[in-house]
């Protein structure tokens, strides 16, 4: 059986193909022409990001290029493989053609933007493209034989209830890290290897505490709900840290990454915590890891409630503990066992919550512990398990009808 997994955004599925091709399943990787620098695979990777099964294709997420790529080159495609995982616009392409993705594995954007046609009349010439995008998005999301998409809040589910999805979904989140790579024997040889890992052994020498914020910053004006971070109320919560402390030397990692970095830098110097602060480029995540490996805590997303994504994922990885906004009420029903976290809706919550693993150390430690172990059983070793027996039924049902 041939495996493809079309799109990478976020690493996704650059992190499951190499899980796949560990168990011996055949597998291409292909890259659409529109993925970020800094989600390619070499950006997750110190060493399998040159291979043959990485491949690139003419696809993107945008609707001038569906619309000018013919149904032909589309299935020439398609053809060769025999089994399809896919996110970003590939449900789109394959509503092209009449053909049902296997899984359907979105990231955000591809569910509650992409399907959702947007009428602007500043942009008349591309209505009817964007139309046809959003159409067909609609169509092979709702065609999909199955979704592996985690339970997530309101709002969210929302959105989801406007498609008539007759695929089965999964309340489960991927196994998008590839662990063996952030090993604590790979990281110490990545401490010598990253761009980063000399200053951040710098700044770890020189610091009591340090807390890492990696969240793209945008507070202040969001293009929606969904993208707020609440980075500004872990700067205030800072704020109140550090005058509690004042003799403490107390850094706060992050970088500069997101549509609101000169709003953040400029509420900073407002609240004069500027000798508080280390900045960082815009990173990829193998130096993004090796800069976590050296925090007493991760501080994920604040303004809103989520239950798995990449940030917090990343700190679960790594068993460090983490703060963020976490209303289990919504996920209980799907996750009676969850991982251990310090949880903050707001700026004070923030505070409080530092300032306990300023007191508490050892329980902190317990927390990144515990969520390390959580993580592996059911982020990486539940959700591959399902995903396996579903490409095996296929297999066998394919070798059935033969």
């Amino acid at each position: 059986m041939k495996i493809a997994l079309y799109g990478n955004m976020n690493n996704n599925l650059f992190s499951l193909s190499r899980y796949l091709k560990e168990k011996g399943y055949d597998v291409d990787l292909l890259l659409f022409k529109s993925e970020f620098d800094h989600f390619e695979p070499g950006a997750d990777s110190y060493e399998e990001n040159n291979c043959e099964f990485i491949k690139k294709i003419d696809w993107t997420n945008y609707s001038s290029t569906l619309n000018m790529t013919t149904e032909n080159e589309i299935k020439n495609l398609v053809d060769r493989y025999d089994f399809h995982i896919g996110c970003g616009a590939s449900p789109a392409y394959f509503a092209k053609i009449n053909k049902q993705l296997d899984i359907f594995i979105p990231y955000g954007s591809d569910l509650y933007k992409i399907p959702f046609y947007h009428f602007n009349f500043n942009r008349v010439r591309k209505l009817l493209k964007d139309y046809n995008l959003s159409k067909l998005q609609k169509k092979g999301i709702e065609q999909a034989k199955n979704i592996f998409f985690d339970i997530t809040n309101d709002s969210f589910e929302n959105i989801l209830s406007k498609f008539n999805i007759t695929g089965k979904r999964y309340f489960s989140s991927i196994p998008f890290i590839y662990l063996p790579e952030y090993s604590n024997e790979n990281i110490i040889k990545r401490l010598h290897e990253s761009s980063f890992g000399e200053v951040i052994k710098k700044f770890r020498r020189e610091n009591e505490i340090i807390f890492v914020h990696h969240s793209g910053h945008c507070w202040k004006n969001p293009q929606s709900k969904f993208h707020n971070k609440g980075n500004n109320e872990i700067l205030i919560g800072l704020k109140i840290l550090v005058q509690k402390y004042p003799q403490m030397k107390i850094k706060l990692v992050t970088f500069e990454y997101g549509l609101e970095v000169e709003e953040s830098k400029q509420l900073i110097r407002e609240l004069g915590i500027n000798v508080n602060i280390i900045w960082l480029p815009k990173s990829q995540r193998k130096d993004i890891m090796v800069v976590l490996s050296l925090a007493d805590a991760g501080i994920a997303e604040i303004a809103n409630s989520w239950f798995s994504y990449g940030t917090v994922f990343e700190y679960l990885a790594l068993g460090i503990p983490v703060i963020m906004n976490r209303n289990d009420e919504l996920y209980v029903k799907h996750h009676p066992v969850m991982y251990p976290v310090f949880k903050a809706t707001n700026s004070i919550e923030v505070f409080e919550q530092m300032d306990k693993i300023v007191k508490e150390k050892r329980l902190a430690m317990e927390v990144g512990v515990n969520g390390y172990k959580w993580f592996k059983e059911y982020a990486i070793q539940k959700p591959l398990n399902q995903l396996i027996s579903i490409i095996e039924k296929s297999e066998l049902g394919k070798s059935t009808s033969l």
